[in-house]
């Protein structure tokens, strides 16, 4: 399973915030939500404790999908930003109704 960080209150929406490539701290200005919502932010792999990790697309988009179900997160929001924005989008075409 991913690494991850996790800011907010359990029980509020999430928000899972999606880095850039090699950059965990993408969002660090974002934290504020964690007023609002309950974030969740995975380590992709070649950031934070994954940075040894391959970049395999479809494989981080499967372990991003194992982290929700592990997490028990109903609908939750996705937010990302380059190579965040990208695996948001095969996250959605890949099981749309996942998400809010």
């Amino acid at each position: 399973m991913l690494h991850y960080d996790e800011y907010g209150r359990p029980g509020s929406p999430a928000l899972l915030l999606l880095h850039g490539a090699a950059a965990l701290d993408t969002f660090s200005q974002q934290y504020d939500l964690a007023e609002k919502y309950r974030l969740i932010v995975p380590h992709l792999p070649g950031a934070g404790e994954n940075a040894g990790a391959v970049y395999r697309p479809e494989e981080t988009v499967q372990a991003l999908l194992e982290l929700i179900s592990s997490l028990g997160l109903e609908k939750p929001a996705v937010m990302g930003h380059s190579l965040g924005a990208q695996l948001s989008v095969l996250l959605l075409c890949t099981v749309p109704d996942l998400f809010s």
